[in-house]
């Protein structure tokens, strides 16, 4: 009986969720011309996320820039950390976390396919001022989101700019 009434709850997620339009996402696929990505840049956090997720949208993360079809060159990339909120003793209790970006798409003869392109993300982080190890542990957390997230997006401007280029 117990066995059943599972299978019965099982089988109505899996109606509510189809019901609702949710889909798996499958894998997102970069252009024929962009599967060689090659990523420039001396942040080696970000270079690392952005290889990874053009691996996980089928492209090869290409080693060396001769080998590449296409290059991400992150012309600048900068951590700032802010003063966000101070409690009543004058002691801070919040910050924000910014990273901004600035990154170019090239052709493996130097060619601009895109020209400096700005991308800022922030996220803001409360803490009590008495845990401070918490407070280092969760803004290194944070800082790795908001490093998986501008890979993302960098990843999607790549194959809009490749859709523009079909049309």
């Amino acid at each position: 009986m117990r066995k059943l009434i599972q299978n019965i709850c099982i089988s109505l997620i899996f109606l509510i969720v189809s019901g609702c339009g949710f889909h798996l996402r499958g894998q997102q696929s970069i252009p024929d011309y962009m599967e060689k990505t090659y990523v420039k840049g001396d942040n080696t956090e970000l270079v690392a996320k952005l290889n990874l997720e053009l691996r996980s949208r089928g492209a090869q993360a290409i080693k060396e820039q001769s080998d590449a079809t296409i290059i991400i060159d992150l012309t600048r990339v900068t951590y700032l950390r802010e003063v966000r909120s101070i409690d009543n003793r004058g002691k801070v209790n919040g910050y924000v976390s910014k990273y901004e970006v600035e990154y170019r798409l090239l052709m493996p003869n130097e060619d601009i396919l895109l020209d400096k392109t700005l991308i800022t993300l922030s996220s803001s982080l409360e803490y009590d001022s008495g845990r401070v190890l918490e407070l280092e542990l969760e803004e290194e957390l944070l800082r790795d989101q908001i490093l998986n997230q501008l890979a993302k997006r960098i990843t999607q401007r790549l194959e809009s700019v490749a859709e523009g280029l079909i049309d």
